[in-house]
């Protein structure tokens, strides 16, 4: 015995109506949207940008921060070895 699945229609009859009228609005609407979009994409880009060269020079910082560190206690256990 086999069940049959159920197909659900999603979206109603005026599914391609609203789809179609989004799609032109988007189309007319962009052009215009763009000198005024535009600035404001760069200047998140730019953002980004700025952040992600802040955490380099951080990380960079830190590394450099744990080199010295782990070389200081190199150089104490040699000390200690030594005086054993």
């Amino acid at each position: 015995m086999s069940r049959k699945k159920k197909i659900v229609y999603v979206g109603g009859k005026h599914r391609l109506l609203w789809t179609s009228l989004g799609f032109v609005l988007g189309a007319v609407t962009a052009p215009m949207m763009g000198p005024v979009v535009r600035p404001l994409l760069k200047g998140t880009v730019k953002t980004g940008i700025l952040a992600g060269r802040e955490m380099k020079r951080m990380f960079e910082s830190a590394r450099e921060d744990i080199e010295d560190l782990a070389a200081d206690a190199a150089s104490d256990l040699d000390k200690n070895n030594k005086q054993a």
